[in-house]
């Protein structure tokens, strides 16, 4: 039986370029890393989706009606939303980019069988609308959150929810809507300061580091220019004299500064 969901698809980017110039361990490393922060085991979540992982895919499954969220409506939307945030974060902190698809409706999802109008809508906005490196979010997001209760969380208004939702996507040159995770994984860090500017300049490195190694990849190296531009609008968006209380400044910063 169908049932309503919020569906993600994500795959690593690039993931055909490591196969034909990386080693099996290496390959092998990356699809772990993928496996513990996109797809991480339920544990103590009674909200935690429903996950079939295969090759260097990752599909999750947020049904609507779950035993959880009937009980209390946590903002589901917003809930995923956020998880992706920290899962496209932690990746990047683990040399891994991926690109991926979030979309809403009809789903059948149990255990590794998984199909649906809304598995061929995530796949089809992975495949052929993301691109870059970005989680983007179906057109419909709006509909899907106005016209069903159960991905509203339970203690605020549609204002407020989209309040909450809007500080974590960005809309890009294309109209479409992406997991801002650049701009949103500060608040949630330890030390949304000092240990910001050290996830940024992770961030920088793992760009400038492809940028060269794909140089002659053309495909590839439009998807981290992409990212390239994406990391640079925020630096540039930062106060110089923050930068300066921790050492740092704009230049030191910018992918493109070189």
């Amino acid at each position: 039986m169908y049932r309503n969901a919020i569906v993600t698809f994500l795959d690593v980017l690039g993931f055909r370029s490591l196969v034909e110039n990386e080693s099996a361990d290496s390959i092998e490393s990356i699809l772990k890393k993928m496996s513990e922060y996109a797809a991480p085991d339920a544990d103590e979540d009674p909200y935690h989706p429903v996950i079939t992982t295969f090759s260097d895919c990752v599909v999750r499954t947020n049904f609507a009606d779950s035993e959880a969220n009937l009980s209390y409506q946590i903002g589901l939307l917003f809930h995923e939303l956020l998880a992706l945030v920290h899962a496209q974060s932690e990746l990047i902190d683990s040399d891994v980019v991926v690109r991926g698809g979030v979309a809403f409706g009809n789903i059948f999802h149990e255990e590794q069988r998984v199909f649906g109008p809304a598995m061929v809508d995530a796949y089809e906005l992975e495949s052929e609308k993301a691109i870059y490196p970005r989680i983007v979010i179906s057109p419909k997001w709006m509909t899907a959150l106005k016209s069903d209760k159960l991905m509203q969380s339970k203690n605020h208004t549609l204002k407020e929810e989209l309040k909450y939702i809007n500080k974590l996507i960005k809309k890009d040159d294309d109209g479409l809507y992406f997991i801002d995770y650049i701009r949103a994984i500060r608040s949630e860090l330890d030390d949304p300061e000092a240990g910001y500017i050290l996830f940024l300049e992770r961030h920088r490195s793992l760009i400038k580091r492809n940028l060269t190694k794909h140089a002659g990849q053309k495909r590839v190296l439009q998807k981290y220019e992409w990212i390239a531009r994406y990391h640079d609008e925020l630096i540039n968006e930062l106060d110089e004299d923050f930068l300066k209380y921790y050492g740092y400044s704009k230049n030191s910063l910018l992918v493109g500064n070189s």
